[in-house]
């Protein structure tokens, strides 16, 4: 094995090492009348922007992003290393259960081409391909963003508790 291609290995399974499944967070709130809206106002103070809103089924789900994170990817057949972005999106969900909220807040996450990739309205346009891992600091990104989800429910209607 040649030397670029035992490194790109080792850096790989690194990554990968660190990278552990997705997990959502979750809390029950005092139900609000106003509960999506305060939703939808919380992710957009963190510049997020919500794709998509349905207030029947109780979801908001945010537009794809580029995390800013990259995976280097080697093809030992064509002899090359390349790149591939992250791309994120978060999901919130909201159950209403005897005068409470149930409140999930959950990931989507995908590797895809630089040289191809976009974001629309409908996702993320390009060579990609779902991920089953986030990174730590990904999944600490989540912990902040449902936190402050918490908070604001709390604050809209009286109370909230981490599940």
């Amino acid at each position: 094995m040649k030397p670029i291609q035992a490194t790109a290995l080792m850096f790989t399974l690194g990554a990968v090492a660190c990278g552990h499944a997705p997990t959502p967070y979750s809390f029950t709130a005092t139900q609000a009348a106003n509960d999506i809206d305060v939703v939808v106002r919380t992710l957009q103070a963190n510049g997020l922007k919500p794709a998509q809103i349905d207030r029947q089924l109780g979801t908001v789900t945010t537009l794809w992003f580029d995390t800013g994170y990259q995976f280097r990817e080697s093809d030992e057949f064509h002899n090359l290393d390349y790149f591939t972005d992250i791309f994120l999106r978060y999901r919130v969900s909201i159950q209403h259960e005897g005068g409470k909220d149930t409140v999930v807040l959950d990931t989507d996450v995908q590797r895809c081409s630089p040289t191809d990739s976009y974001v629309t309205i409908a996702g993320v346009n390009g060579s990609c391909q779902p991920m089953k891992i986030l990174f730590p600091t990904q999944q600490k990104q989540v912990e902040e963003l449902g936190n402050k989800l918490r908070l604001a429910l709390a604050g809209s209607e009286g109370g909230a508790a981490r599940m």
